[in-house]
């Protein structure tokens, strides 16, 4: 069994707010997937993407995983997991979980952003409350899209999944 603690961050209006995320991953599975915690369908399927955009960006650089069941977990009874920010998380948090070196552990790590199936990463609306809430709970780095048009001096800016392992590897 394989462990990893991420961070989704999210906004309410002017207010932003960090919500933790669990995954577990048991290798020899079928790629099956399951959650516990307030989850709804559409955090389901952004989770699904992002497993299937993580597959396909390993296996197009040849790194070796085997087939895996992943269970994702939210251990807060109250949270707004909706929307498709949360999806550069996600697939941070799979990546850290399937052995691919990262630059940050992704349990100190603020994230925001949506990606394709290709791995692709693009803004996403209302980073300004998500940045403040970053720092407000002690994030030292924000990894965001390349394309944000918010600044500030903690955010690394990336263009796609691939970056962060040829850049920091």
């Amino acid at each position: 069994m394989k462990y990893s603690q991420g961070w989704l961050v999210g906004q309410d209006g002017i207010n932003g707010y960090m919500i933790p995320f669990e995954i577990c991953m048991r290798q020899g599975g079928t790629f099956k997937v399951t959650a516990t915690g307030p989850w709804d369908q559409e955090l389901l399927q952004s989770f699904m993407l992002c497993s299937s955009a993580v597959q396909l960006v390993l296996h197009s650089l040849e790194f070796p995983f085997k087939p895996f069941d992943c269970h994702l977990h939210f251990p807060l009874h109250l949270i707004n997991g909706s929307g498709t920010s949360c999806r550069l998380a996600l697939a941070y948090s799979l990546l850290e979980v399937l052995g691919v070196e990262l630059p940050f552990p992704a349990s100190a790590t603020a994230l925001t952003g949506n990606i394709n199936l290709n791995g692709d990463v693009f803004p996403v609306d209302g980073t300004a409350p998500k940045i403040k809430a970053a720092h407000a709970a002690g994030f030292k780095h924000m990894i965001v899209s390349s394309m944000q048009p918010e600044y500030d001096s903690s955010m690394l800016r990336i263009n796609h999944l691939t970056d962060l392992m040829r850049r920091y590897a």
